[in-house]
């Protein structure tokens, strides 16, 4: 349950490849603190748009984005 002190945060971990993402990802994961966590990758956002609209889908494509 969120207590009345609880405050929305945002946390964005981002960089090139291979720079530990997943890693810090994956410590983080374990505290208690983010239980309620919504995560989103890249890949996911991806996949829901081009299954959802095929225009962005296609222009996705043809710029070598995935």
């Amino acid at each position: 349950m969120i207590n009345e002190d609880h405050r929305p945060v945002l946390i964005v971990i981002a960089g090139p490849n291979g720079s530990d993402k997943t890693t810090i990802t994956s410590r983080i994961l374990h505290h208690e603190w983010m239980e309620l966590l919504f995560r989103m990758s890249e890949g996911e956002v991806i996949k829901q748009y081009t299954s959802e609209i095929p225009e962005w889908a296609e222009t996705i494509y043809h710029q070598g984005n995935i």
